[in-house]
């Protein structure tokens, strides 16, 4: 079923990456279009948010990376995962960066409820530290 989606998405944006592992489930999605907004708006700060918890799926979470463009904020990736260690969100960002290899930041912003999780400006050597804000 989800092959059929990722195919549908590759057809229709052959600028598409996605990343898709079952066990545990790992996806990774970034269009063409979302690509394009990292080039250009992704290089000063860059927002992770979370929905740990919001999610009606069990262990189940959507993690949204997103830039400010010059009239809202726009995603630049989706990620699905069963597993929120830093091990998993560490993968996450090294398989972004893999697709994205100039991409450079000044700083990410991640809002999380308190759960472990890894800086995300790990890996990045220009970047500050992550200031951790919980909502």
């Amino acid at each position: 079923m989800l092959e059929t989606v990722f195919n549908s998405i590759k057809a229709g944006d052959p600028g598409a990456k996605i990343l898709y592992e079952k066990n545990p489930l790992r996806i990774i999605i970034q269009t063409g279009f979302m690509k394009r907004i990292l080039q250009i708006y992704g290089n000063n700060m860059v927002y992770l948010d979370s929905t740990h918890g919001v999610c009606k799926v069990k262990d189940l979470s959507l993690w949204v990376f997103a830039v400010k463009t010059n009239c809202s904020y726009q995603p630049i990736a989706l990620v699905f995962t069963e597993d929120e260690r830093q091990l998993t969100i560490k993968q996450f960002l090294n398989d972004i960066r893999g697709w994205n290899p100039n991409w450079t930041i000044d700083m990410f912003l991640a809002y999380h409820d308190g759960m472990e999780t890894l800086d995300p400006s790990a890996g990045f050597s220009n970047t500050q530290p992550c200031p951790r804000v919980c909502v």
